[in-house]
C-alpha cells in the first residue's frame, strides 16, 4: 500500500519540481545528509524560493567563490555584493559597509541595499567548516544554526515594533544562512553605554526614556503571549547623540538564554532544578531554556504550565526593574530590599518596587508599567513610543520600511524549509516547520493565487516535509 502511494507521489513530484525550477535558478548541488524529520537536507543545494549568488565585488559582477572578497578568516570585505534573486526573476542587492563582530556561530556586518540605501544588520552562520571546508557533523550543524532559526521566528510572529530588532531577510547561499536584522545606527549595548558614563550611570531623565522604550518593546511581546526571559543591559541596543538624549532603543537576542543575574527568584529555582551544579553558569542558554520555560524556544507564554508559567509569566517586569534600578545608581540590586539601600532611585523606585515583589503574582502588567513609566516621561522625550502610542494605540504602528507580504512569505518559507531539512531535532521543530510553510503558502496565494508559479516553491517544501514524515496522502495533492 505504501509503496503504491510512493510511486504515485513520485509521479506527482516530477511535474511540481519542474515547477518550481522554473521560479528560481540552482547553481549547484551538495553532498545530502539524513535529516532528523526523514528528509534529505542537501547542505550545498540552494533554497528553492530564495536562490541567491555572491557577487564579490569582482568586475562585471561575475559570481564568486566562498572564498572571494573575503579577508583573513573569511571575513567579508567592505563592498561584498550578496544577491538574492526572487521569484519571478527580480533580485535584491546587498553590499558589505563594515565588519561589526564575530561570534561562535559566525560574523555581523552592516550592509546596505543597492538603491534604497537601507542599513540593516547581517547575520551570516556558516555550517562549513572554515577550515576545512566540509561540512559540519549533524549536531554542531544544528547547535550552530537552530537557535538563530528559532529567533528568526519569534521576530515573525511578533511583527514589528520600534523598541525591538526586527527581522527582515533570511535565506541561503550555499553553505551560508544570512538573516538580515533591524540596525541601531551607531548603537551600542546599555551595557557599553552605561560602562563609558564617569558614574557608571544615566541621569534620571534618560534612564526613564530608556525603560519606557524597553516596557514599550515588552509590553508589545506580552500582548502577543511571547516572553523575553533575559532583559538585560547587553541585550538593549541603545543609541545616544551628542546632546545626550536617547535616539533609540531596542530589544534584541529574543530566546537565547536567561541570566541569573537578571532572573527572579522563581526563575532561578526553576532554572537551577534543571541544570543542578555547583556553581550556576553566567547564562542559561537556549537547550536549557527549551527544556523548562518552553517560551524560550520560540514557545507561546500560554503553553506553560504550574511552575513554568509562574515564573516566566513576570520575569520581564522584574529584570526590568533590575535594569532600571541600574541605570540610576550603578547598582544591580537582588530584590525590593535592595532597592532602598540602593539610594537615588526617586519617583521611579515605586514601580520598580512593584516589580520586585515577592510573590510574582502582585507584580503588574508590563502594560500597567509602560503606563506608569509614560507619566515620568515628557512627551517630546519618549520618542517612538509616544509617537507609536498616538498612531495605533497598542505601541507598534508599521515602520515604513516594513517588509511586505511578498517578503513576509519568502522569510516563512526560507526558515521553514531550513528549519525541517537542515537543523530538526524534534517533532517539535517539524511542526514549526510547517506553520511556518503553511504562513508562506497562504500569503503567496492572497497575493498571487494558489497555481501561480510564485506558489511552487512553498507547495513544494511543504509537500517534501509531509512526505518526509509519512503523511502520504497529505503530500500528494500539494505536488498536483
Amino acid at each position: 500500500f505504501f509503496g503504491n502511494q510512493q510511486k504515485e507521489l513520485a509521479r506527482a513530484r516530477a511535474p511540481a519540481r519542474a515547477r518550481a525550477l522554473t521560479t528560481t535558478e540552482f547553481v549547484g548541488r551538495g553532498k545530502s545528509m539524513p535529516s532528523p524529520c526523514g528528509a534529505e537536507s542537501s547542505l550545498g543545494a540552494p533554497s528553492t524560493w530564495s536562490e541567491t549568488l555572491r557577487a564579490g565585488g569582482l568586475p562585471g559582477g561575475k559570481a564568486s567563490s566562498p572564498s572571494d572578497g573575503c579577508e583573513e578568516r573569511g571575513r567579508l570585505l567592505p563592498g561584498y555584493q550578496i544577491m538574492e534573486a526572487h521569484a519571478g526573476g527580480t533580485t535584491t542587492g546587498r553590499r558589505v559597509v563594515r565588519y561589526i563582530a564575530s561570534g561562535a556561530f559566525g560574523d555581523v556586518y552592516e550592509t546596505a541595499t543597492n538603491g534604497t540605501e537601507v542599513r540593516e544588520a547581517m547575520k551570516m552562520v556558516t555550517i562549513v567548516d572554515r577550515e576545512t571546508g566540509h561540512p559540519l557533523p549533524d549536531k554542531e550543524r544544528i547547535r550552530r544554526l537552530r537557535p538563530h532559526l528559532l529567533e528568526a521566528r519569534v521576530m515573525l510572529q511578533l511583527g514589528r515594533h520600534p523598541n525591538l530588532v526586527g527581522i527582515r531577510g533570511a535565506f541561503r547561499i550555499a553553505n551560508d544562512f544570512y538573516f538580515f536584522e533591524d540596525l541601531v545606527p551607531d548603537g551600542r549595548t546599555l551595557k557599553a553605554v552605561l560602562k563609558q558614563q564617569p558614574t557608571g550611570t544615566l541621569t534620571p531623565e534618560q534612564a526613564n526614556v530608556v525603560a519606557l522604550k524597553m516596557a514599550s518593546g515588552l509590553a508589545h511581546m506580552h500582548d502577543r503571549d511571547h516572553r523575553h526571559l533575559d532583559v538585560k543591559p547587553g541585550n538593549v541596543l541603545a543609541d545616544v547623540d551628542p546632546t545626550g538624549s536617547i535616539c533609540v532603543v531596542k530589544l534584541t537576542d529574543f530566546g537565547q538564554g536567561s541570566t541569573p543575574a537578571y532572573s527572579s527568584p522563581e526563575m532561578r529555582k526553576l532554572l537551577s532544578a534543571a541544570t543542578p551544579t555547583a556553581t550556576p553558569p553566567a547564562t542559561w542558554t537556549t537547550p536549557t531554556l527549551s527544556t523548562v520555560p518552553r517560551a524560550a524556544a520560540a514557545m507561546r507564554a500560554s503553553q506553560l504550565r504550574g511552575a513554568e508559567s509562574v515564573a516566566a509569566a513576570s520575569q520581564d517586569q522584574w529584570s526590568l526593574a533590575v535594569v532600571l534600578i541600574e541605570m540610576r545608581t550603578g547598582r544591580r540590586v537582588a530584590g525590593a530590599v535592595d532597592v532602598t539601600a540602593a539610594g537615588g532611585v526617586g519617583t521611579p523606585g515605586d514601580i520598580a518596587l512593584c516589580c520586585l515583589a515577592e510573590d510574582p503574582r502582585h507584580r503588574p502588567t508590563m502594560r500597567a508599567v509602560v503606563e506608569t513609566l509614560a507619566l515620568l516621561v515628557p512627551d517630546g522625550a519618549g520618542g517612538d513610543h509616544h509617537a507609536a502610542t498616538a498612531a495605533s494605540g497598542d505601541g507598534a504602528p508599521p515602520p515604513p520600511d516594513e517588509p511586505g507580504p511578498q517578503a513576509l512569505a519568502q522569510m516563512h518559507n526560507n526558515i521553514g524549509e531550513a528549519l525541517y531539512k537542515q537543523t530538526a531535532s524534534s517533532q517539535e521543530d517539524c511542526d514549526w516547520a510547517k506553520e511556518h510553510l503553511t504562513e508562506a503558502l497562504k500569503l503567496v496565494e492572497q497575493l498571487h493565487g494558489v497555481d501561480s508559479a510564485e506558489a511552487a516553491p512553498a507547495l513544494n517544501n511543504l509537500a517534501g516535509l509531509l512526505e518526509s514524515q509519512g503523511k502520504y496522502v497529505e503530500a500528494k495533492p500539494l505536488y498536483e
